[in-house]
């Protein structure tokens, strides 16, 4: 008896790139469904293949996030993780974090948010840049939404990790709305911007 609610899968054509059915419907190929098997760049999350990502003093802002290897333009560079809260609670946590000029909230849908501050790991440090090296982007992963950090364009051995933390416009990415957030401790974004060589 098929369930015709049921995800089918994807055929296995185009595995790892953006015209996989999996990726055009924001979400990881599931090896009990799916015909992508393997080193399908299309389940990098759920198997834990992400770049070498290490931590170091940056040019913007503290520290910062770096490649310790050259990373493909559409490889994940690693996970935005973190405590999965609500909202409101998320709201609450932002005027203290804005009162000590550190927030690493990260709204993962209308109703959830994942706040790196405690739990989280090196993206975290991923700086802003409004001509980033790395963009984000929510996948189902199991019945789970993660948040996925992929590189936007080759990225070098040793370069600092940049997104867009779209600061002061309302964005889209990938499906992936995110409102605009602009605090005390975020008015003087141009220095971020200017990413060094």
């Amino acid at each position: 008896s098929d369930c015709r609610a049921r995800y089918p899968g994807c055929d296995g054509s185009h595995c790892g790139t953006e015209r996989n059915d999996c990726f055009l419907l924001g979400r990881e190929c599931d090896p009990d469904v799916c015909a992508c098997r393997g080193d399908c760049a299309a389940n990098a999350l759920r198997t834990n293949r992400h770049a070498r990502v290490v931590l170091g003093r940056s040019q913007v802002h503290g520290w910062g996030a770096f490649a310790l290897k050259p990373v493909k333009k559409g490889d994940l560079v690693g996970e935005y993780r973190g405590e999965l809260v609500s909202q409101d609670e998320a709201d609450r946590r932002g005027k203290i974090y804005d009162k000590i000029n550190s927030s690493y909230l990260f709204n993962l849908d209308e109703a959830s948010v994942v706040d790196a501050t405690r739990y989280g790991n090196k993206s975290r440090f991923a700086n802003h840049s409004s001509e980033p090296n790395c963009g984000t982007r929510t996948v189902l992963v199991d019945g789970t939404h993660r948040i996925g950090l992929y590189a936007a364009r080759d990225i070098q051995r040793e370069d600092e990790l940049f997104f867009d933390y779209r600061y002061t416009a309302e964005a889209e990415t990938a499906g992936q709305k995110k409102v605009a957030v602009l605090v005390d401790w975020m008015v003087d974004a141009s220095a971020a911007a200017n990413v060094s060589n």
